[in-house]
């Protein structure tokens, strides 16, 4: 796909069919390749091929479709915001243009998806939690048989864990509730690794709590905080954007969403409270 700045309508509503069709056709041709690496390095040439303001339009136009839940553009993102090869091919420098580009915009959704930080804290002393409330004294593949228990207290102390294999397992057993999977996505320090497992679970990350668990967390990788963000109720939102002990991009990633809302007051009225 050729970059079209050149010949770009000015009018902004052929403009924007202009986009949405480019984007349809990026988007449709990346999913007919049969194998996800395939579909990754696509997307990342014809990305890399285009100037940056191209990259940050088209982008806004297939992540906003697939934060509304259209397909294919949904099913595109659900692979390809997991990969670090996009923004490897584009590059440190070009990744930094399209993002302060896309944050002069207010292009929330093209933010997060170039935004990529460490977890706000380390996870330092997570093993002593697992030495004094799991299973330390069982193998790796014991734990993960255990998994399986339809015993309570086992699937409470397998929570503790440290392997992602023992967590990921245990988030499919039919006995563990909704208040096991916040109580793991709460614990502090707490693996990253662990709590991306929780988010790469359609099941549990659907639920609300856990949303709430996972994004106030430290230990999580902010680019989860900047995934789950736009989905939060308001009062959430604000909560997030004066929480000190989040990432700072989670920070003012929340206090965009909220300028977008409308409520760039909210900031002041905070901040006026005794």
């Amino acid at each position: 796909m050729s970059d079209p700045d050149s010949t770009e309508p000015k009018n902004p509503a052929a403009k924007k069919r202009r986009l949405e069709q480019q984007a349809e056709r990026l988007t449709k041709h990346c999913l007919a390749l049969p194998e996800q690496l395939m579909r990754t390095s696509y997307l990342s040439s014809k990305l890399t091929a285009m100037t940056d303001s191209m990259v940050m339009e088209l982008l806004n136009v297939i992540l906003k479709k697939s934060a509304e839940r259209i397909m294919p553009y949904r099913e595109l993102m659900r692979e390809s915001a997991k990969f670090d090869l996009i923004l490897v091919e584009l590059g440190p420098y070009r990744t930094s243009r399209i993002y302060h580009a896309a944050v002069r915009k207010n292009y929330a959704e093209v933010v997060n998806f170039f935004s990529r930080y460490r977890p706000m804290k380390k996870d330092e002393g997570d093993e002593d939690l697992f030495l004094n409330y799991g299973f330390p004294d069982k193998t790796l593949g014991e734990r993960r048989q255990m998994a399986r228990s339809v015993d309570h207290n086992t699937i409470d102390r397998l929570g503790y864990d440290i392997d992602p294999e023992v967590v990921r397992r245990l988030l499919i057993n039919p006995r563990i509730t909704e208040r096991d999977v916040v109580k793991i996505a709460s614990r502090r320090p707490n693996k990253p690794q662990i709590l991306d497992v929780i988010f790469n679970s359609p099941k549990w990350l659907a639920r609300y709590e856990v949303k709430l668990a996972l994004i106030r967390n430290p230990y999580a990788s902010p680019r989860i905080a900047l995934a789950i963000l736009p989905s939060l109720m308001i009062h959430d939102i604000k909560d997030v954007a004066f929480d000190e002990n989040l990432h700072p991009k989670v920070v003012e990633f929340a206090r965009m969403l909220l300028k977008k809302k409308g409520l760039a007051r909210a900031e002041v009225t905070q901040e006026e409270e005794p």
